[in-house]
């Protein structure tokens, strides 16, 4: 049995995911929507499991939270349906901010950033952990687990601290984009998986995502433009060089840890990404 004091430790930072975190997604409706903007299958190229290891870039990464579906065989197999079981897991979301800028992208263009899919107790490969659910236990919300993303800053100034709930995902179409998604695979546009990432609108925990309202605001006023004059790509940019200015990604030799909560204080899983 676990320790009750380290139990307690869990309950308490679970709870506190709940005061933390507001519920500020927009529903997204049937048919308004793109398949690849909701969620998108994760090839295992691009997984490590457990643990990530990566080269230090001169620009740096960032780290978002990343929730993964992951069924028990190809999701070409499977009959999606409220009743679908699954298991919910946590993951960190590589992202190499040096590729962010035009003129390095395509340089660039054949390194892709990687998913580290957390592992449960065991720390064994084939123990992806995570909580056992159905379709309609994520899109009614009746799961409630947490994830969070520690990491030092290159700076050195303070930690990272990125908190996110599977609350998230009750507002999304899901059943209908995972459906999308495996009419590409029948149709060979896409390859074959059993690893679904969900990408909850702007709640990923990303540095970008937090800021980004924040510095298309800011452009607005500085231009005296309506903000949608204001591209995307602008924005991104203005966000990317200010993250090198002031050295706030993963420090160098460091790793960012993400630990998965369920509702009931459990540790589900860990994940380490390494930045050497």
């Amino acid at each position: 049995m676990m320790n009750r004091k380290r139990r307690d430790t869990f309950v308490q930072r679970w709870r506190s995911f709940q005061r933390v975190i507001p519920d500020t997604s927009q529903p997204l409706h049937t048919g308004s929507y793109i398949p690849q903007s909701v969620c998108s299958l994760l090839p295992e190229s691009e997984v490590s499991r457990g643990t990530g290891k990566t080269t230090w870039l001169k620009g740096g990464h960032d780290a978002e939270l990343e929730w993964c579906l992951v069924f028990p065989t190809f999701l070409s197999a499977i009959d999606i349906t409220p009743a679908t079981r699954c298991k919910l897991q946590g993951s960190i979301r590589e992202r190499r901010l040096e590729s962010e800028t035009p003129a390095q992208r395509d340089r660039l263009h054949g390194m892709s950033d990687q998913s580290v899919l957390a592992l449960g107790h065991c720390d064994q490969v084939e123990n992806i952990g995570g909580i056992n659910v159905s379709m309609r236990d994520i899109v009614f919300d009746r799961v409630r687990a947490g994830m969070c993303l520690l990491y030092p800053k290159e700076n050195m100034q303070e930690e990272v601290k990125r908190t996110v709930t599977s609350s998230i995902l009750a507002r999304i179409p899901l059943i209908e984009c995972i459906q999308k998604l495996q009419e590409m695979i029948h149709t060979s546009v896409k390859g074959d998986t059993s690893i679904v990432r969900v990408s909850a609108g702007w709640n990923q925990g990303s540095y970008l995502q937090e800021r980004w309202l924040k510095y298309q605001s800011a452009l607005t006023a500085i231009r005296g433009v309506h903000y949608s004059d204001i591209t995307k790509c602008h924005i991104q940019y203005r966000l990317v060089t200010d993250i090198i200015e002031r050295r706030e990604y993963i420090q160098r030799g460091a790793a960012a840890s993400l630990s998965v909560v369920s509702s009931s204080g459990d540790c589900v899983g860990k994940a380490r990404l390494e930045v050497s």
